[in-house]
C-alpha cells in the first residue's frame, strides 16, 4: 500500500501556504505526488496517480482530486465555489469531487461550519473530520505597529461576491477621518469598486507582503473590517486577534462568528452602510474591543491532527 501526497501546491495563497505547513509536519510515511500546479477545475492527470491500486491512498491539502482507483482523500477547505462559482466548478465538485469523497469515507475541513455544511451536501456514510486551521507564528510574537499619517482599517482577502467588500467601502464614505488599507492580489478589482463607491482617495492597495509586514499593518490598524458573507474558516480574523486588532465583522457568516465567538463588533446586516458606518464609528470610538483566544490555532495542531487521521484512515504506521 501507498500514500501519496499531492505537494504541487505554490505561492502565498491560502491553501498552497496550508499544504506546505501541514506537508512539513507528517510523520506518516508518503511519497510526494509532484508536478506542475494543478489547473482547476480541471486537475491534470499525473502519471503516478494512474499506477496507483485500490489499495493505496491519495492526500490531498486542497480540493484537488480526479479519476482513480486509488482511494483519495482531500481537504475541502469550504463549498464555497458551489454557490459563488461557475458551471464548471459545480460540476467538478458534483461529477468528481463528491464520488471520491464518497468512495474514500473520509473528507477533511478546516472549521465546523464548513464541517456542517460537507456532511449535508456529502451525504451519510462519510466521515467528515475538522483538522482546524493555523496562523503562523510571527503573528502571535509581539510586533511594532505600522504607521501610518492617519488612523487606518484593514482589510486583508480577494474582491470576489463572497468577500462582500462593497458595504464596507460604502460605509467609509460615512466614516470620514480614517483610511482603509486593502491588502490583495486583485488591486484592479479593488481599486475599481473603492472609486464606484467613491472613497479611491482614502484606500490604499498594497500585495505581496511578507508575514511580519502584514502583521505590523494588523498591529497598527483601529480594527480589521470583514463583511464576508461566506468563509471556509477566516484566516484574517485569527491573525488580527493574534496581533491584538479588534474586527469588524458580518455576524451572518458562520465561520467568522465561529472565530470570534462573543468578541469584535457583529454586524447584523450584511449590506446596510448605514449599520455597519456606525460599527466603524463605534470601533474608532472605543478601540478596546474584546478579542477572541485565538492561541490554538497554530500549524503544528493541524499538522497534528492531520497526521493522526491519516494514519488511522489509512492504517500506516508513524516513522521513526
Amino acid at each position: 500500500m501507498t500514500l501519496l501526497v499531492d505537494v504541487r501546491r505554490e505561492g502565498e495563497h491560502g491553501i498552497a501556504r496550508y499544504t506546505r505547513e501541514v506537508v512539513t509536519r507528517l510523520t506518516v510515511p508518503f511519497e510526494p505526488l509532484e508536478g506542475p500546479a494543478p489547473r482547476l477545475p480541471l486537475d491534470a492527470l499525473t502519471w503516478r496517480r494512474g499506477t496507483l491500486q485500490a489499495h493505496d491512498w491519495v492526500y490531498s491539502p486542497g480540493y484537488v482530486c480526479s479519476p482513480s482507483r486509488a482511494r483519495q482523500v482531500v481537504t475541502l477547505h469550504d463549498l464555497i465555489h458551489l454557490g459563488h462559482g461557475s458551471w464548471k466548478y459545480r460540476t467538478y465538485y458534483d461529477r468528481v469531487i463528491r464520488p471520491a469523497v464518497r468512495r474514500a469515507g473520509h473528507v477533511f475541513t478546516v472549521s465546523a461550519a464548513s464541517a456542517s455544511r460537507i456532511r449535508d451536501w456529502v451525504g451519510p456514510g462519510v466521515t467528515v473530520h475538522d483538522c482546524g486551521n493555523g496562523c503562523s507564528e510571527v503573528f502571535h510574537a509581539p510586533t511594532e505597529p505600522a504607521v501610518r499619517p492617519t488612523p487606518y482599517l484593514l482589510m486583508v482577502g480577494n474582491a470576489r461576491p463572497h468577500k462582500n467588500i462593497g458595504v464596507a467601502l460604502q460605509a467609509l464614505r460615512r466614516v470620514p477621518d480614517v483610511g482603509l488599507v486593502f491588502v490583495t492580489q486583485e488591486r484592479d478589482q479593488v481599486r475599481a469598486a473603492a472609486a464606484a463607491a467613491g472613497v479611491l482617495d482614502r484606500v490604499e492597495v498594497l500585495e505581496g507582503l511578507s508575514d511580519p509586514d502584514l502583521a505590523r499593518l494588523y498591529a497598527g490598524a483601529v480594527a480589521l473590517v470583514f463583511p464576508s458573507l461566506e468563509e471556509g474558516f477566516g484566516l484574517p480574523l485569527v491573525e488580527a486577534a493574534a496581533v491584538g486588532c479588534a474586527t469588524v465583522f458580518y455576524a451572518g457568516c458562520a465561520a467568522s462568528r465561529e472565530v470570534c465567538g462573543e468578541a469584535g463588533i457583529a454586524v447584523g446586516s450584511a449590506d446596510d452602510p448605514a449599520e455597519w458606518a456606525s460599527a466603524l464609528t463605534a470601533v474608532l470610538d472605543s478601540p478596546d474591543v474584546p478579542l477572541p483566544d485565538v492561541s490554538t490555532h497554530t500549524w503544528d495542531a493541524v499538522g497534528a491532527r492531520v497526521d493522526a487521521t491519516l494514519r488511522d484512515i489509512t492504517g500506516l504506521s508513524r516513522t521513526t
